[in-house]
């Protein structure tokens, strides 16, 4: 419960209660020893430190995720580590190696643990490597294609993040009106649902 109370919590952007629950976790980890919860204290505080601005620490918990994930021999949390290093390498703008591991992710929940959700949800920061190092086609692809998931499943938040990143590769093409079109969508999602905050993109992108 604990677990699932700091992810919402996360989710809206209240990152200060966010980090006052992960410790608890933490401390509750070491206290009982229930190591089958630090792949996602790891999840968690790896994405706290990365909004804090901490990317220094934020990679260092996102590689100790990747290797506890390898040697549980779990692909299904592989696949979510290596997600959240790439979105670290990203706001790092080391979009190479953002690239090579988000493919590895990708490349994870689609043949070793295949997740629907999940795999679409890493491909919107697919699409976000892929406007800053300017693979329009790609992106617009890997961004077509989540979107069809997230309307087919009445995913709202999802599909507005989508729409910003959309947004983002209509402006590198100098498409104003289509770009434009996507913001309008994305932010009439944020206005009728209430939403504050935007998991993906965080306060780097908006």
């Amino acid at each position: 419960r604990r677990v699932m109370l700091t992810f919402y919590e996360t989710i809206k952007g209240d990152f200060e209660k966010a980090h006052q629950l992960s410790k608890t976790l933490q401390m509750g980890i070491e206290k009982y020893g229930f190591i089958f919860m630090a792949p996602w204290v790891y999840e968690i505080t790896g994405y706290l430190r990365l909004m804090r601005g901490d990317l220094i620490d934020a990679e260092q918990i996102g590689n100790r995720y990747v290797s506890t994930a390898r040697s549980l021999k779990n692909a299904f949390l592989k696949g979510l580590a290596l997600r959240l290093l790439g979105l670290i390498y990203l706001h790092q703008k080391d979009f190479k190696k953002a690239k090579e591991v988000i493919d590895q992710s990708i490349d994870a929940l689609t043949k070793e643990a295949p997740s629907r959700y999940h795999l679409n949800r890493v491909k919107i920061i697919l699409g976000l490597i892929c406007h800053e190092i300017k693979d329009v086609e790609r992106g617009e692809k890997e961004l077509s294609e989540a979107l069809h998931y997230f309307s087919s499943i009445s995913s709202y938040v999802s599909q507005a993040e989508i729409h910003f990143a959309m947004a983002f590769l209509q402006q590198d093409q100098g498409k104003k009106e289509k770009a434009a079109s996507h913001l309008r969508t994305a932010f009439k999602i944020f206005k009728e649902k209430k939403y504050e905050y935007a998991y993906t993109l965080g306060t780097k992108y908006l």
